[in-house]
């Protein structure tokens, strides 16, 4: 019970490969129509917008929806897997069975979340190369704090 409750306590390190093709070009002008999104984020929402219908799939950056799948994927067969271990290997490591699965499940949780934001760095940087902004005005969408 303890390495499934480990498995699925980890979804949150994949919770951005899942997100991502959710915003898709439809919400994102929904949300500018309807004053959803804050005026702050306004150009880079905008700007988001222009690289997708040039350049996304479906609404989306390409890849964001097979990378939400595969992600989706490894998830579950972590929880599978967090409860084949356990029961196979219970009786060769005991009590400290569930600490072997962590020393399994981490890396690959790790790895993940890791690949997720060098994919998400890497679309950002391709798309600032075809001459999108992005970058720049995503940066620019946190208030600055003025200085006394």
């Amino acid at each position: 019970m303890f390495s499934f409750v480990l498995a699925s306590s980890s979804g949150g390190a994949y919770l951005g490969a899942w997100v991502d093709p959710l915003y898709n070009a439809t919400f994102i002008r929904e949300s500018l129509q309807n004053g959803w999104a804050p005026t702050e984020r306004t150009p880079y929402l905008r700007e988001y917008l222009r690289y997708v219908d040039d350049h996304g799939k479906k609404g989306r950056f390409p890849g964001d929806g097979e990378w939400a799948v595969l992600s989706w994927a490894i998830y579950y067969l972590m929880l599978i897997v967090a409860v084949a271990y356990t029961l196979a290997l219970l009786p060769l490591f005991g009590s400290t069975t569930p600490y072997t699965f962590a020393a399994l499940d981490g890396p690959v949780v790790l790895g993940l979340y890791i690949a997720t934001g060098l994919r998400n760095k890497r679309k950002f940087q391709d798309a600032e190369k075809l001459g999108y902004r992005l970058l720049q005005l995503y940066g620019r969408r946190r208030r600055a704090v003025p200085h006394s």
